[in-house]
């Protein structure tokens, strides 16, 4: 329905690897035309870079983290010149147990693959996108079983819980 919230202005900004985006374009209300249903309170588009590294404004990375609650993530991104065009890639492993008894151990993989050739006025870009992510859902509980002490502020009322999600997408731009 165009007068629900959620029926046009949900996003899902897992597959999105944020080292990655070149610019932000936020736009308030539903006054572009070019948006049409889908910006009954706003709008934002999100650029991804058409090239990293030197000179780009968008770096290189290759590097990891880890953190508590099992926090882990890998990123490794580049750009290597193909073809009078540019390629950027970049790929994203992360894993986060979360601070439950029942841990979330949510894992995902991000992988973004981006050919463009030319300028912003006389170019294109092709750009494919994948996802993918498992999780165990265990921070959802009734309150009145926190009050009563059936479980703790961490517990799980049902650990088997949780969920698998992707999404791939193939884009183009002229």
């Amino acid at each position: 329905m165009r007068t629900h919230g959620h029926g046009q202005g949900w996003i899902d900004l897992n597959p999105m690897i944020p080292e990655l985006v070149s610019g932000l374009r936020y736009r308030k209300g539903a006054y572009d035309a070019d948006q049409g249903d889908f910006s009954n309170a706003g709008s934002i588009d999100i650029s991804y870079a058409n090239r990293v590294g030197k000179d780009t404004g968008v770096a290189a990375i290759n590097e990891g983290s880890f953190g508590n609650f099992g926090h882990r993530r890998l990123l490794f991104t580049g750009s290597p010149r193909l073809s009078g065009g540019g390629l950027v890639y970049g790929l994203e492993l992360f894993h986060s147990d979360g601070p439950w008894d029942s841990p979330d151990d949510y894992g995902k993989f991000n992988g973004i693959l981006r050919y463009s050739r030319g300028d912003e006025k006389r170019g294109f870009s092709l750009s494919g996108m994948a996802y993918t992510g498992n999780w165990n859902s265990t921070d959802q509980v009734p309150q009145r079983a926190i009050d009563s002490g059936l479980i703790g502020r961490f517990g799980a009322i049902d650990p088997s819980g949780g969920g698998k999600a992707h999404r791939y997408s193939l884009s183009a731009q002229a």
